[in-house]
């Protein structure tokens, strides 16, 4: 029989090995209680990640069912991929909610091709621009790309509004061509008002240094 821990001082009583594996154990089964949604959320990537979606998806799930705006999307992202899109799209639609920028991207999308919910364009640009606002770059592109070309519902912007033209640079700023080289033409032009030849070679600049990357561009190319 082990006899109780000794508390005198100098006492060199030895302790049940057993009982420290019973205390490790409840502690562990504590911690694990005690994880929240956000720790869930980042156990569950960090396994999805490394590849192990088969312990990643029950993580995910109790994130998710927490109401973790981020586990929300990346569940989503993995029902999306495995077949699932009804379910996917309920989850996305949850975290848009939520505000969560990747996911009101995603919805957009899906509520402009109509995929797994009714078309809506106009919804989907009100939905870019709200995860624009959260400078999500991607949405960010996209809402210069309508300006630019038109798409979406929406005709191409023949001149910008002072918002439009600063969300445009947001996009350029993002290192997008397509915004890049309207900028550049646009002030060679003077679509945004009087002509800047400082600013147009400044972009153009920019256009070649991304789309050939060091080489020398071809003589008298015009965006």
């Amino acid at each position: 029989m082990v006899r109780p821990m000794c508390r005198r001082k100098g006492c060199r009583e030895t302790v049940d090995p057993t009982a420290l594996v019973t205390i490790g154990v409840l502690v562990l089964g504590c911690s694990i209680a005690m994880a929240g949604p956000v720790e869930d959320f980042s156990d569950g990537a960090r396994a999805y990640r490394a590849g192990d979606v088969v312990t990643a998806m029950p993580l995910l799930q109790r994130a998710a069912d927490a109401g973790e705006a981020a586990a929300q999307v990346m569940l989503g992202d993995l029902m999306e991929r495995g077949g699932y899109l009804p379910e996917a799209v309920v989850l996305y639609r949850k975290a848009a909610e939520a505000g969560n920028a990747e996911a009101q991207f995603t919805y957009a999308g899906l509520m402009n091709s109509g995929r797994g919910v009714p078309r809506d364009a106009d919804g989907a640009r009100a939905l870019l621009r709200r995860s624009a606002e959260q400078g999500h770059a991607d949405a960010v592109n996209a809402l210069a790309d309508i300006l630019i070309r038109g798409g979406m519902g929406a005709e191409a912007a023949t001149r910008p509004t002072d918002d439009d033209l600063a969300l445009i640079h947001r996009s350029a700023d993002n290192g997008y061509l397509p915004a890049i080289d309207f900028l550049a033409r646009g002030y060679r032009d003077g679509l945004f008002g009087s002509v800047d030849r400082k600013e147009a070679e400044r972009f153009q600049a920019r256009s070649d240094q991304l789309r050939y990357a060091g080489r020398k561009p071809p003589k008298n190319r015009r965006p």
